[in-house]
């Protein structure tokens, strides 16, 4: 699988954690360890997906 199909995947992947990780904040609170977890996570797939992007020009 090359680049340019990967970067969909990780864009829906982006969505539904940023999604779940907001409707752990507003049920958890924003500083609770869970809320933090997925915040950490979504940062590492932005990351990545940022990397993809920078390949692919």
């Amino acid at each position: 699988m090359n680049s340019k199909t990967m970067t969909p995947n990780i864009e829906l992947k982006i969505k539904l954690l940023r999604n779940k990780m907001i409707r752990i904040g507003c049920q958890c609170g924003l500083t609770n360890q869970e809320t933090l977890r997925y915040s950490q996570k979504l940062d590492k797939l932005i990351f990545e997906y940022q990397s993809q992007k920078n390949q692919i020009r």
